[in-house]
């Protein structure tokens, strides 16, 4: 249901318009005489599957990627951008999907990377004032919890994209392009974007917005198109969609409810078994039993030592407790001991954490297991390397044009897919995914749903955590809550549901008679 503030009614005359717009990157056709008009004072949202073009066309608009064909027009006049700076120029700016901050700087000097920086009288950045600038543009913008002289990197992820946000907000843009802005930010950060963007879009801004998350697009937007296979297929006023009328227009099709599909349940034999595990600040006291082909769900609030309980398990983190798999402790001082103990793990960063952006897809699939692929002379077979890349590649069902092109030509989704495939390529019977559906479009997390389905049925155990409590309903057959660093709830299956788990999340408990 759309339960947005009442808005502005737009006649047809257009203040941006990207128009015939064609792209290709070598053989894959991202747009294919695409076009998207938007007003000044309107939210514009732009859905689709990963791949289908929506953000290629918002960096044509940026400037940060050149049409192979078509024009952009403002104010009625063609506009040649080239640039992300020449953009920003005209009044285009844009927070990208991916984070595009330097990690060893601090808060403030990122704010002033590419544009004018206060500087002192030998010319370099002044430090100073740029401290005392980026704490007035957060007073401005409502910014309490982010310290201007932190390095960025030490910033959780969320905290990054609100810095990513705050920057293009303190320029004051006349177009504004959010592109997946939402997919790392903590619920009250949303609350707090959504409010800022209506407040531009109120004053006069133009505002594109991408999102996978679909009631976003209900709530904040005042017109949608929807892209599919490179091409614009329907567009109009919000109110002339439902739901299933977006899913119908993105996929081409109907989306099986694969949710309604009940999990195969879990064997009664204990997979693992964790006692007092501690990571230093970060986890405390989390002991927990996972069953043969069960998914335990993780949720909570963001820095309540989700990601750290994933890494201790995984081996990345030091940790104190105790680890006991198939009934015998193991020692889990590596990435590598963990693997030869059967547990991988699917990171939460794919660009940082998990791939090689200027590898290709097939290299990216087999790394793992390389030793594998060994022929004559020890040498790396190429066709068997690339047998196995292809097969896996047709399982998760990866959209190129070749095994060999770079990952980082792949849309986001397709990223998480090759990604997913890298890990699935160890074999491992225990698996930890932390929030990989972040900022994949609703056909892939319907097929992320059913692999895990499959999985399960195998006898893989899974742990599963998700900033998206809609999803660990769906997922999960129990639901493991922390709060305050530790597991404070264990939610059964008949007990799991969205208010029990958001309730949890924000007090480490559910009432009484909250139970749903």
């Amino acid at each position: 249901m759309n339960t947005s503030p009442p808005q502005k009614q737009h006649t047809e005359k257009f203040d941006l318009e990207a128009l015939g717009v064609s792209k290709n990157y070598g053989k894959v056709t991202a747009l294919s005489n695409a076009s998207i008009q938007a007003s000044f004072g309107e939210i514009h949202a732009l859905l689709g599957e990963n791949g289908a073009g929506k953000s290629t066309m918002c960096k044509i608009i940026s400037g940060s990627v050149s049409p192979d064909s078509g024009r952009v027009l403002l104010d009625g006049e063609e506009i040649h951008l080239g640039s992300v700076g020449n953009a920003m120029r005209h009044g285009i700016g844009t927070v990208f999907q991916e984070l595009s901050l330097l990690p060893d700087l601090s808060v403030a000097e990122n704010m002033f990377v590419g544009v004018d920086a206060p500087r002192n009288r030998f010319g370099l950045l002044d430090r100073r004032l740029a401290r005392s600038r980026t704490e007035a543009i957060f007073g401005e913008l409502g910014i309490d919890d982010v310290d201007p002289r932190a390095t960025a990197g030490s910033l959780p992820l969320a905290q990054q994209q609100v810095v990513e946000i705050a920057k293009v907000f303190a320029r004051k843009p006349r177009v504004l392009i959010l592109d997946e802005a939402t997919s790392t930010l903590l619920r009250q950060d949303v609350l707090w974007l959504f409010e800022k963007v209506r407040e531009l879009r109120d004053a006069g801004t133009a505002v594109f917005l991408i999102s996978h998350r679909l009631h976003e697009a209900f709530e904040l937007a005042d017109r949608i198109t929807v892209f599919r296979n490179g091409e614009n297929v329907k567009s109009g006023p919000v109110g002339e969609f439902t739901e299933n009328s977006l899913v119908e227009a993105m996929l081409g099709r109907a989306l099986i409810a694969e949710a309604e599909r009940e999990l195969p349940l879990p064997g009664k034999e204990v997979r693992l078994e964790v006692r007092d595990l501690n990571v230093r600040n970060r986890v405390r006291d989390v002991s927990f039993e996972l069953r043969r082909g069960e998914v335990l769900g993780l949720a909570g609030l963001q820095g309540q030592g989700q990601s750290a309980l994933l890494q201790a398990l995984y081996g990345w983190v030091d940790f104190d407790g105790e680890v006991i798999l198939d009934g015998k402790p193991v020692k889990l001082r590596s990435p590598r001991d963990a693997e030869r103990a059967g547990i991988a793990l699917v990171p939460e960063d794919r660009r940082t954490q998990g791939l090689a952006l200027t590898m290709s897809i097939r290299d990216n699939l087999t790394l793992p297991t390389l030793s594998r692929y060994l022929g004559f002379g020890h040498l790396i077979s190429p066709a068997r390397e690339t047998a196995a890349a292809a097969e896996m590649a047709q399982r998760l069902q990866v959209k190129a044009a070749s095994l060999e092109e770079d990952v980082s030509s792949l849309s986001g989704g397709n990223q998480q897919k090759v990604l997913m495939g890298k890990v699935l390529s160890l074999r491992s019977d225990l698996l930890l995914f932390a929030d990989v559906t972040r900022g994949v479009d609703v056909g892939t997390k319907a097929e992320m749903f059913e692999l895990v389905r499959r999985l399960v049925e195998e006898g893989t155990s899974v742990i599963f955590y998700s900033s998206d409590a809609t999803e660990l309903v769906h997922m999960c057959h129990r639901v493991a809550v922390m709060f305050d660093n530790t597991i404070a709830l264990m939610l059964e299956r008949e007990e799991i549901s969205e208010r029990n788990i958001v309730q949890a999340s924000v007090s480490g408990r559910v009432g009484q008679g909250a139970v749903a």
